[in-house]
């Protein structure tokens, strides 16, 4: 159990003290024993979901049912304080813990007021068969369910340190076995689609191009201060500018939310990461260029996040400054100023109750992509990981395909199964464009016409298109050639995909031939591999690529000599590797001869 202060005033027990500290770490010194305030470990969320209220949501409260929740509130605070605070929990961050607290705070309500427990003890098999029922009728998705009965599971694991709990083990078996039994599988972000994603890329790109005008315009609507009450304001500003302030304001939102969207566009950014870009460093990469530093949050297992380096692109540069330029305002007078994204520099009422945040939430987020949404002519709205994931579709469709671990390093994922869960999906047929299917013909054509030599497996399918070809034409002419790829692309659909160790020609029918296919009927290049790739009937190689394998088996001999006195395992593979390599390298000769 990890050192801590227990403090009573937050529901924890009392008199074990093993800190000098008396505050609890993940909470904020406001809270009280109705309303915890987590502290925001992740950028761009919105404080109220932070906010934890132990108020129960019950409108016929009695005083027998208010004295039992007295009792559960506390249980539930202690519960949650281990959730965050016992080694036997993986919970580390203040945005999974207030998410159970939430369910804590369900289940403890509904043995409450549902069942009428006074204490946890009294909860039987029977009870918690009853809740399940309860929400596998509301139709929770899996991952739903597992977060619901992972706080079972805690409520019997955590007993010692908390002093209460379940007399029995809720689940013996895997949680997420028996979520899988009763939930359905959630859907993944929409895919947006490379037509509209590019669309609105370009979209997004004339806002920024036509930047200049928009930021002197709300210069100029900045440069009256505090010299005239709004209604004045505004009417000076539009006899000066010609525009009205609610068009001016219409234009400012559309500008930011369009350079919002192509940093994460083309760095396929998090939403976490892009809001909490620091000020320093957005500076540093408009003035020095080439990179944007920034943190991870959602996938790297400690409090302070995970630092990450991005090569930017001058798109990205240039939108950095235009945010720069729109929140300069908002950054002088805010309490927030080393965040990079800020509120626009207009007026915004706060509920009772809400606490002043200038920064960019979520929540903000999305409405701002809903302007951009609408002004772009979209029918759907766009949210922030619809951009992330079109950037990995179109990078393994385009001209990398299978280059996952690279990939998997852009976008900072510590698990490669994430990468392919990305890309692994029905809609990337999608992303082979009209221009991919000329990169085709125009590669097919090359070879009809003698212009590309191609070894491998593919070697024989193309020498027997030749045959077909040369029984039909004595002359083999440009347009000739062209109808004829033409008929076998129409017939079979054909595409050819580029790799950096290869090609790959796949059609209608050749995908249950397919090395890398996984249940016999298509390919999956998620599992693409130089073993997989090297022995595949679909697999082409030519002059081009002969570089690669020479580096590839330079590389193979490298590790031989690191384990030439082992001989184990290691030595083995990078040997057969090396064969794979000088087999490639005799093809690509062996081809460009003839």
């Amino acid at each position: 159990m990890k050192e801590t202060m227990f403090l009573d005033f937050y529901g924890t027990p009392q008199g074990k003290a093993s800190s000098d500290e008396g505050d609890v770490w993940w909470l904020n010194p406001d809270s009280t024993r109705d309303r915890w305030k987590l502290k925001n470990m992740v950028p761009g969320s919105s404080y109220s979901y932070f906010t934890v209220s132990w108020t129960p949501r019950n409108d016929e409260l009695t005083p027998l049912s208010v004295h039992r929740w007295e009792w559960w509130k506390g249980y539930s605070q202690r519960l949650s304080y281990f959730i965050m605070e016992s080694d036997k929990t993986s919970v580390n961050k203040t945005s999974t813990l207030a998410l159970c607290c939430r369910e804590v705070r369900a289940l403890a309500e509904w043995f409450c007021f549902s069942c009428g427990l006074s204490r946890v003890q009294d909860v039987s098999r029977m009870h918690v068969d009853a809740y399940e029922r309860h929400f596998f009728r509301a139709g929770l998705t899996v991952n739903s369910i597992v977060t619901k009965l992972s706080i079972f599971s805690y409520m019997f694991t955590l007993k010692e340190e908390v002093g209460d709990g379940l007399v029995f083990s809720p689940y013996v078996s895997d949680i997420v076995s028996v979520a899988k039994k009763m939930g359905k599988k959630g859907g993944h972000t929409r895919t947006i689609f490379p037509r509209q994603f590019l669309g609105l890329i370009d979209f997004s790109l004339g806002k920024v191009a036509d930047s200049e005008r928009v930021i002197t315009l709300l210069k100029g609507y900045s440069s009256f201060g505090e010299r005239f009450d709004r209604k004045k304001k505004n009417r000076r500003f539009e006899s000066e500018f010609g525009i009205s302030v609610g068009m001016l304001k219409k234009e400012v939102k559309l500008l930011y939310s369009s350079a919002i969207l192509l940093v994460m566009a083309l760095t396929a950014m998090r939403k976490h990461e892009a809001a909490g870009i620091s000020y320093d460093n957005a500076v540093a990469s408009v003035y020095l260029g080439e990179y944007l530093s920034g943190v991870v949050h959602k996938t790297a297992g400690t409090q302070t996040g995970q630092p990450t380096s991005r090569p930017v692109p001058k798109e990205v540069i240039d939108s950095l400054s235009v945010i720069i330029a729109l929140t300069s305002s908002t950054r002088e007078v805010s309490s927030n100023r080393d965040k990079l994204l800020l509120e626009l520099p207009f007026s915004y009422g706060l509920k009772e109750g809400q606490e002043p945040d200038d920064t960019i939430s979520t929540n903000k987020l999305y409405r701002m992509f809903d302007i951009l949404s609408e002004a772009a002519g979209l029918d759907y709205k766009v949210r922030p990981h619809m951009m992330r994931r079109a950037f990995s579709l179109m990078w393994s469709w385009r001209f990398d395909v299978g280059d996952l671990e690279y990939l998997s390093n852009i976008l900072y994922h510590n698990d490669y199964r994430y990468t392919i869960a990305y890309v692994d999906d029905e809609d990337v047929e999608e992303f082979l464009d009209d221009g991919f299917r000329e990169y085709t013909h125009d590669y097919l054509e090359r070879i009809f016409l003698g212009d590309v030599s191609v070894a491998g497996g593919i070697s024989s399918t193309l020498s027997k298109y030749k045959r077909i070809f040369h029984a039909r034409f004595s002359v083999a002419t440009p347009d000739r050639v062209s109808d004829f790829v033409d008929s076998i692309m129409m017939k079979h659909e054909y595409r050819v995909i580029p790799n950096a160790d290869g090609y790959c020609f796949i059609s209608r029918g050749r995908g249950s031939r397919a090395k890398c296919s996984t249940n016999g009927r298509k390919v999956n290049y998620a599992n693409r591999s130089e073993i997989t790739c090297a022995s595949c009937p679909n697999f082409g190689v030519d002059s081009t690529r002969r570089e690669y394998w020479m580096h590839r088996r330079d590389a193979h001999i490298k590790v031989m000599s690191y384990h030439e006195n082992e001989k184990g395992m290691m030595y083995e593979a990078a040997s057969e590797g090396v064969k794979r390599a000088e087999t490639i390298v005799r093809l690509i000769d062996r081809e460009g001869g003839e």
